[in-house]
Order: C-alpha cells, then structure tokens, then sequence
C-alpha cells in the first residue's frame, strides 16, 4: 500500500542524496588542495 506522499518523500530522499554527493565532490577538492600545499 503507498503511503501518502510517498511520490514527495520519494524525491525529497533523491533531493538529499544529490546534496550528499554534491558534498562529497567538494570535500574531496578540499582535500586534493590541502595535498597540493601540504
């Protein structure tokens, strides 16, 4: 049975994880500056 607004947490859920990986991306070009002036 489908919850009420499962279309909506559904893309709220995908919303999140696109941010998470958006992070991911930028704390690893952090990461690969610090390297650079280490």
């Amino acid at each position: 049975k489908d919850m009420p607004n499962e279309k909506l947490i559904r893309s709220e859920l995908k919303r999140c994880a696109d941010e998470i990986a958006s992070v991911d991306l930028s704390m690893q070009t952090i990461r690969d500056i610090i390297r650079e002036n280490a």
